[in-house]
């Protein structure tokens, strides 16, 4: 089977899109299926990352930071015509994707797959996944899809990678007083939650409280969190920037 991902990644995008498709393009590979990786070529892309887990990808128009479904769909056929004629799936993870774009793109793809979690845009798709616990969720997209699309909705379809599901059969319950606390925000943090959670917990007198704070590898406030000003007392507890 051949499997096609268009997702993207970038400092302001974030890391998401793209690190949810490898969860679910490392199942497929280890079932034999072969995969490609296409989106656009912006700071903070994680082609390397892609790459480096053995999955070859194609950067569509590079530096372009605006999306225009036709240019898009249009370079996507392309690609994908040029590289095998044709896929059995395209597994479309984009807030900008939508059903014209997944219409354009049919004529190199036996079936879609859309991954998505606003509901706010109607899709033309084979199979739908929104993981995502929310009021009425299986509803949300009765009107969105074609009545012949599989919708996989709520948290039993969360796509997560094998090593945070053993992780958590293996984590303990917890009890007793609170000792530590983990801050992340993503792989980016546009935005800087990271430091405006670590002044309110910093407000909230947490010094006996160790916090652990993951910083991802594109985040553009790397420095600053690093040289964090914590308190006397939080800073004798050992809380740092990792």
């Amino acid at each position: 089977m051949r499997v096609v991902f268009r997702a993207d990644a970038s400092v302001d995008i974030g890391t998401g899109h793209v690190m949810r498709c490898l969860a679910l393009a490392s199942l497929l590979r280890r079932r034999g299926t072969e995969l490609l990786f296409v989106g656009q070529n912006l700071e903070g892309g994680l082609f390397d990352l892609i790459e480096s887990w053995g999955i070859p990808t194609v950067k569509l128009n590079p530096g372009a930071g605006n999306f225009d479904w036709e240019v898009d769909a249009r370079l996507a056929v392309e690609a994908i015509a040029s590289r095998w004629g044709g896929v059995d799936w395209i597994v479309a993870d984009h807030y900008g994707i939508e059903e014209s774009w997944e219409r354009a793109v049919r004529r190199v793809s036996s079936k879609i797959l859309v991954i998505d979690d606003l509901a706010d845009r109607r899709h033309d798709a084979d199979l739908l996944v929104d993981q995502n616990l929310l009021d009425g969720f299986k509803e949300r997209y009765s009107d969105l899809v074609p009545a012949n699309c599989r919708k996989l909705l709520g948290a039993s379809y969360a796509i997560l990678r094998p090593e945070f599901r053993k992780a958590r059969l293996a984590c303990p319950l917890r009890h007793g007083n609170l000792r530590q606390i983990l801050v992340f925000f993503g792989g980016t943090d546009p935005g800087n939650e990271t430091a405006k959670a670590l002044r309110g917990l910093q407000s909230l007198g947490t010094n006996h409280v160790t916090l652990v704070v993951i910083v991802g590898k594109s985040n553009p406030n790397r420095d600053e969190l690093r040289t964090f000003q914590w308190g006397q007392a939080a800073r004798r507890h050992g809380n740092a920037v990792a």
